[in-house]
């Protein structure tokens, strides 16, 4: 604006002026809230409606961790089901524990793969505990070749074992 204009407008009426004031500062004013007020009150809603969906989210899994049984009882349910399987599978071949179920008297054991022959010294009874013993391993012991001989009340028993680990 040149000096004759500046002087023209502020030599004008005094409500000239004053209009021109208030009407920059509503246009300065309207600026402000398109470009600057308008997105930031966007954005705050747009975060605002964020922050409800994840707190609801997070009361539903809040709300589905304490329907979960507690950690002790999962730890008990575990040692339990480990106890089961074990029951259910039964025990291993272990020449120490055939020997100590039947009692008899250990002669000479010959191991091979998955296996092996075994020669023992025992009573009627003893024998029965052997093989009642054999019954039980899982998984079971196959006996491919069993030679019995003797007097009672002591028996040779030669017995060929074969197993799978």
């Amino acid at each position: 604006m040149s000096n004759r204009g500046l002087r023209g407008w502020l030599a004008a009426d005094t409500r000239l002026p004053m209009f021109s004031v208030i009407g920059s500062g509503v246009l300065i004013s309207l600026l402000i809230w398109q470009f600057w007020l308008r997105p930031l009150q966007h954005t705050a809603q747009q975060l605002d409606r964020q922050r409800q969906a994840q707190a609801s989210r997070y009361l539903q899994r809040l709300e589905a961790l304490r329907r979960l049984p507690a950690l002790s009882a999962l730890e008990q349910q575990r040692t339990e089901l480990s106890e089961r399987i074990v029951a259910e599978e039964g025990p291993h071949f272990s020449l120490p524990a055939l020997l100590a179920a039947s009692g008899g008297e250990f002669e000479h054991w010959q191991p091979a793969e998955n296996g092996g022959e075994l020669t023992i010294r025992l009573g009627w009874q003893q024998f029965v505990d052997l093989l009642g013993y054999l019954m039980t391993l899982r998984p079971a012991v196959t006996i491919p070749a069993l030679t019995l001989q003797g007097q009672s009340p002591r028996l040779h028993l030669l017995i060929q074992l074969h197993y799978e680990m």
